[in-house]
């Protein structure tokens, strides 16, 4: 049977906390009759407010990053057990931001991905190549690489709290998309590395998410796809009428 849809807002470096309150509260009633799961990763400021303005309706709120150490000297940073406390119940970890702006290695990635399931705070994994990289050939070999080193050590017992966003960096905030069957071929393939490294039944309970310039005009040729379990947006989540149109395609 396949899985509940999961839509995933990104919400970057956007929004205050008067704006996240009012976005979450436009959203939520309209989305109580929805059969799709539907997270919002907002900003550090806003997470007590959101997961508040959240409370009891279907919105799960996270964060966008975290540290791989509890505490310490590490100024300007954030533990996963602080975003809990202040109402995240999953985070993102590894996105090409922050993999490409500040140079987050794939070993750091792999820290990251094993604190939050520590913390049991909920893994939302970003892997993806870049334009170049997938003008060389090198697709596979870069997604098998990322997705190897930040499941290193992973037990079987942690995979269904684990969710992958495919993202190809050439279509995160360009306005290309892969195309529903590009996308597929990727999904297709790390699906088949998962199975590889953890076995069939647990390789099925991971959700699969494509993201990079999805909109509702394209997001639902995407869903049909056998191996795209949901969407993770990033300038569409902005709005609540392109969001919510998203949601509303399930």
């Amino acid at each position: 049977m396949k899985k509940k849809v999961l839509i995933a807002g990104n919400w970057k470096m956007h929004k205050t906390i008067e704006e996240t309150e009012s976005f979450i509260c436009q959203l939520a009633p309209e989305i109580t009759a929805c059969d799709v799961l539907v997270y919002l990763a907002v900003p550090f400021t806003a997470l007590k407010s959101a997961a508040k303005a959240a409370e009891g309706s279907k919105i799960i709120v996270g964060a966008q990053n975290m540290h791989s150490e509890p505490s310490g000297a590490f100024t300007g940073e954030i533990s996963a057990l602080m975003l809990k406390e202040a109402g995240a119940e999953f985070v993102l970890i590894g996105h090409s931001e922050r993999r490409t702006l500040f140079k987050e290695t794939d070993a750091e990635v792999h820290k990251k991905l094993l604190r939050a399931l520590k913390d049991d705070l909920q893994p939302l994994l970003c892997l993806g190549e870049t334009a170049q990289e997938r003008a060389d050939g090198e697709t596979e070999t870069v997604l098998k690489g990322q997705l190897e080193k930040a499941l290193k050590g992973l037990s079987f017992d942690l995979l269904e709290k684990l969710v992958i966003a495919y993202e190809p960096v050439w279509a995160i905030g360009t306005g290309q998309v892969a195309t529903p069957e590009m996308a597929e071929e990727v999904h297709h393939f790390l699906r088949k590395e998962l199975t590889g490294l953890f076995g069939k039944a647990a390789s099925g309970k991971i959700y699969l998410l494509y993201g990079g310039s999805v909109k509702p005009d394209n997001v639902l040729a995407l869903m049909q796809k056998p191996n795209i379990d949901g969407a993770l947006i990033g300038g569409a989540s902005l709005e609540v009428d392109s969001f919510l149109k998203i949601i509303q395609s399930f």
